[in-house]
């Protein structure tokens, strides 16, 4: 059955020296807290200005995309240039918490960064190309393995949600739920394309393997040249060429596995590539973690082309299209979501995971609650005078100092 998953982040800007009109942010380390910016793309969004609030499902199955330059508030770990915002926006939140953003920011990727150091802070959920994608995130941190009830360990699994579940992304301040990003799980068997497992074990065991297999080569080696005093530099070069030859094959193999999967290359860049090597270079925190099996899924969400699958709701971002004349018109506080007998006031908090699978009457929730929910949320955020984004412009490759010459030769 689906569910419902509330994934809480403290939702802060980066900070920036004071009294600077732009700054070119790095791209953020880990040992500091994941922050959203406010970020502007060209990308697709949606107006239900038509729907009632008492939708049907063939109305939302008729809705078209509009193209248009989008201001909104996502999450992007990598370099950005960030424009002081001086416009006074309005904040149209019920609860008037005014958290107008600072900055606005233009995201890119430095290309200079090929082998990504351990460290980096990784962008999950990636909401730009053709879907927006969640395959890490607090994900090994809800399994409560105190249930011995199976039943109970599996609604309480976030690595294998239910098609039709939804995700929701936001930050809990001034005693309201402040939505960035909302995920519509897909069913896998639909587009088994949208879905796998990654195993933690699996690339420990290999880095475990490689270096026992290298310790038991020099013991080896060294014992070898002490006893015997003889030094074969072709038996050494023949080591040296097997060992480059297999961690090529492997490499080779991981690549042509992830263009298997038509992840957007800077997908890879941004957010798979750091994961990876936060998980290799942490490896005896991942095997202690509450997460023991160390798998992590990667859904792809349902995107708007393919809502129609999926009783018509889609995957989206609370977005307003860039007025290039009076930016006052483009900038907004997270939109305030109250879902009562599912937000829960008590269980608020700067960072967690909150899952909820029973409805207010005590049931399972079903595919038909599921649609209600959803166009509750799209409605609220439409009240808002806000838009559903659909779409976003994967950012540029471009070396950061190719930014700073063409900032500084204008």
């Amino acid at each position: 059955m689906p569910s419902i998953v509330i994934i809480y982040h403290p939702g802060n800007e980066p900070s920036i020296p004071k009294n600077k009109n732009y700054h070119i942010i790095d791209w953020n380390r880990l040992g500091k807290s994941h922050t959203r910016k406010f970020l502007l793309s060209k990308g697709r969004y949606v107006d239900i200005t038509p729907i009632n609030d008492q939708v049907e499902i063939n109305t939302l199955k008729n809705l078209k995309e509009n193209k248009g330059c989008l201001t909104f508030w996502g999450e992007w770990e990598p370099q950005s240039i960030a424009l002081k915002i001086s416009a006074s926006g309005k904040c149209n939140c019920p609860c008037k918490c005014n958290k107008i953003p600072k900055y606005l920011h233009l995201p890119f990727l430095d290309t200079n960064i090929t082998n990504y150091p351990s460290g980096l802070q990784s962008t999950d959920p990636f909401v730009f190309g053709d879907s927006f994608i969640y395959f890490f995130c607090n994900q090994g941190k809800y399994i409560n393995k105190k249930d011995k009830d199976k039943d109970k360990n599996q609604e309480k699994d976030i690595t294998n949600l239910s098609p039709l579940s939804l995700v929701l992304f936001g930050s809990g301040f001034h005693e309201a739920f402040h939505l960035d990003t909302l995920i519509v799980i897909p069913n896998n068997e639909i587009t088994p394309e949208s879905i796998f497992h990654y195993n933690a074990r699996y690339l420990r065991s290999s880095n475990i393997f490689r270096s026992r297999y290298l310790r038991s080569l020099n013991i080896f080696c060294s014992r070898y040249l002490r006893s015997l005093n003889v030094f074969c530099s072709r038996y050494l070069r023949s080591l040296n060429i097997f060992c480059s030859r297999y961690l090529r094959s492997l490499n080779i193999f991981c690549s042509r596995y992830l263009r298997s999967l038509n992840l957007p290359h800077s997908f890879i860049n941004a957010s798979w590539n750091p994961v990876m090597n936060f998980l290799n270079t942490n490896i005896k925190n991942t095997t202690n973690s509450k997460n023991k099996n160390n798998n992590y899924t990667l859904y792809k969400g349902v995107n708007f082309q393919d809502r129609n699958n999926y009783n018509g709701i889609f995957s989206f971002v609370p977005v307003k299209k860039y007025d290039q004349n009076n930016l006052a018109n483009s900038i907004f506080c997270r939109p305030q979501i109250v879902l009562n007998h599912i937000i829960n006031l008590n269980q608020r908090k700067n960072q967690g995971v909150q899952i909820i699978s029973k409805n207010k009457y005590g049931n399972d929730i079903n595919d038909e609650d599921i649609v209600k929910i959803w166009n509750n949320i799209a409605h609220q955020v439409k009240n808002q005078d806000l838009f559903l984004g659909t779409y976003f412009e994967p950012p540029n490759n471009i070396s950061k100092n190719s930014i700073i010459n063409c900032i500084c030769n204008k």
